[in-house]
């Protein structure tokens, strides 16, 4: 514990709660859920991981931790045909393709926020095995899925869109002629379809019905789903041979934009992109590690990060919380085990490396427009049944924040002030627990002993503490009294409390027990009680006046020649109620006034009166030293002359 030999109190305010944004890398010590993983935010705070090679579900909350895991016993005959989403309800959707005696068919679950398969069904035909490959959803929650198929018998090829109820129910199904090309599809904001095929990309309503076809050549290979923009859509690809990350953008009716692709050195195959509130687009990429980048709608870079550990990480996939904060997933190695990574809103995770710009440029496009021809199909639905596994899942942690907690120099409590003790480092905890058994980030004490505060971060898995001593003293109580009214050309004096060991300082720079003072302003004076404590006190000075002195006329000359033309008291000071009346000679009333500001004219009804001496009664408040005093009332003549 430190000592000290002075102090000044310094009153803290603790505005409300504050809640720490958890930065942290964990990696999960399975090694079986693969490398084809997708996260999704849940309304807690958390987020879901889902597995497609492995068909497993880990639901963890905002601290990293493993809530439940669940295993999907599904048949699936190949886990690149899979896909799950996240519904507008918030709960899932779960793709994947099973084998019916030797027909490939499409099968779904629904799973609730639990991770309990709440129906699942599948979509199968005699003759035509299917090859799902994306789902999404419509604003009305009905669902659609994406793939090929292929006749058994004659070996044709087709583009396949299902569309089904948010129960199952099958809606309609077509056929489009632009198969057999892998890709993917999404529900665009006019509530239909875009469809990617490859190169070919197929614009439909809600019904399926074909608006227009674009087939863009020279992106480079690959399926990925169109993330739709405020004024087009935009597409990767990558580069053959060196394999670097293509972007293309097509406008609302499948005409190409930025004159050609813009091609990156962004390296690997492409992973999602995804839309973001504010309308730029953020994907995960493999550039000095694992590298999050945020783009506007024109593929101009917003931010970017690079994270690594000692271990080598492969992101994949990124969600936003309901916070707004990013989660990355992805995963460590084969046999592989997946890692997440909690950032904040810079996508930094404290384990950062240097990112390199990202380099773009511009090479040309060609593109067609094609016909589309459309065939409307019938597809049998089969209620399926499958069991749920539950298993453990544990994380290691590979990266987090340290934190530190500082309650500061042993100290003094001054008298019978209270003094806040408060960490000083500016980190915020997960939790908090003082000596004194309350758990808020700050305290106020006021009596001598030794304090306290255990504090835990990384949700829970570190703490840390420190303790102080705090020793009340007695001190000079300083009371300088209310604010001061000084009269006009007077003055007041200040004293200070009498103590044999203080010093004293004034705001006047006067070191003296007392201060006379006669100016208007604001007062302060300050005691050092010698003894570790400063204490003091502040008072307002004001001028005001303090007599109201009058002045009445005892004559006036009404005779239209604009001198002296009217009665009027004069007054130097401040009043209300006022009240002035004019009398003749037998007591008749022949003016009365209540506005300090006019005169009598010496006319009555209009007519100017005789010359001669009038009576006069005055009655007011006056405001002395800043209040209102009682009635006075004043009485005289005054004479009319012309």
């Amino acid at each position: 514990m430190k000592k000290v030999t002075t102090i000044i109190l310094i009153m803290f305010l603790f505005c409300g709660s504050i809640t720490a944004q958890q930065k942290f890398i964990k990696a999960s010590t399975s090694n079986d859920f693969g490398s084809r993983i997708k996260v999704f935010s849940t309304p807690d705070l958390g987020w879901i991981v889902f597995s497609m090679d492995s068909l497993k579900l880990s639901k963890f909350n905002s601290c990293g931790i493993s809530e439940w895991s669940k295993k999907y016993n599904i048949p699936t005959t190949n886990s690149s045909l899979s896909d799950f989403i996240q519904t507008k309800s918030g709960d899932f959707v779960l793709l994947t393709r099973i084998l019916n005696g030797i027909i490939y068919s499409a099968c779904i679950a629904r799973i609730d926020l639990q991770g309990n398969i709440t129906w699942s069904k599948s979509y199968r035909d005699a003759v035509y095995t299917q090859f799902p490959y994306t789902i999404s959803e419509d604003n009305q929650g009905n669902i659609f899925i994406f793939g090929n198929t292929e006749h058994t018998g004659n070996n044709s090829v087709f583009n396949l869109i299902t569309k089904i109820d948010g129960s199952g129910n099958l809606l309609w199904t077509k056929f489009y002629d632009h198969g057999w090309v892998w890709g993917g599809t999404i529900v665009t904001s006019d509530n239909g379809l875009l469809i990617r095929t490859g190169s070919n990309f197929i614009k439909t309503d809600n019904a399926g019905n074909v608006q227009w076809q674009s087939q863009v050549l020279g992106l480079g290979y690959y399926y990925i789903a169109p993330v739709e923009v405020s004024d087009g859509y935009i597409f990767t690809g990558y580069t053959s041979g060196t394999q670097y990350i293509t972007f293309g953008k097509i406008d609302k009716t499948g005409n190409l934009l930025w004159g050609g692709r813009k091609t990156s050195d962004l390296p690997g195959t492409p992973t999602a992109l995804h839309k973001r509130n504010n309308g730029n687009i953020a994907g995960v990429f493999l550039k000095n590690g694992s590298t999050v980048v945020e783009f506007d709608k024109d593929l101009n870079v917003v931010k970017q990060n690079s994270i690594n550990t000692a271990i080598t990480l492969y992101g994949k996939d990124i969600c936003f919380v309901k916070d707004t904060t990013p989660v990355l997933i992805g995963f460590t190695g084969s046999p592989s085990a997946f890692f997440i990574a909690r950032m904040d809103k810079n996508y930094s995770t404290n384990c950062d490396v240097a990112s390199s710009p990202v380099n773009i440029t511009i090479d040309p496009l060609t593109q067609s427009f094609q016909p589309t021809n459309v065939t409307t199909y019938s597809l049998n639905v089969i209620n399926e049944n499958y069991s749920v596994d539950t298993f453990s899942l544990s994380m290691t942690t590979l990266c987090f924040v340290p934190k530190t907690l500082d309650l500061g120099s042993d100290t003094l409590i001054c008298g019978h002030a209270s003094l806040t003790l408060q960490n000083n480092t500016g980190d915020v905890f997960d939790s908090y627990l003082w000596s004194t058994g309350d758990t808020t980030p700050t305290i106020a004490i006021n009596q001598s002993g030794t304090y306290w505060l255990l504090a835990t971060y990384n949700c829970g898995e570190n703490e840390v503490s420190d303790t102080v001593e705090a020793t009340t003293v007695p001190v000079v109580t300083v009371d300088l009294g209310k604010d001061m009214l000084i009269c006009i050309d007077s003055s007041e004096m200040l004293t200070a409390p009498v103590c044999s060991s203080c010093n004293y300082t004034w705001s006047t720079g006067s070191t003296l027990a007392e201060i006379e003072i006669s100016k208007e302003g604001t007062y302060w004076l300050s005691i050092d009680n010698t003894n570790g404590c400063i204490t003091g006190d502040t008072v307002e000075a004001s001028i005001v006046k303090c007599d109201c002195n009058l002045y009445v006329p005892n004559a006036f000359t009404p005779n239209d020649d604009a001198t002296n033309e009217l009665f009027k008291p004069v007054f130097d000071c401040d009043f209300s109620d006022y009240n002035l009346r004019i009398f003749n000679r037998w007591g008749q009333l022949i003016y009365t006034t209540k506005n300090k500001e006019d005169g009598w004219n010496g006319k009555f009804n209009n007519v100017s009166v005789p010359q001669g001496i009038y009576l006069y009664a005055m009655s007011y408040n006056p405001v002395l030293k800043g209040e209102l005093k009682n009635t006075i009332t004043k009485t005289g003549t005054v004479a009319v002359i012309y």
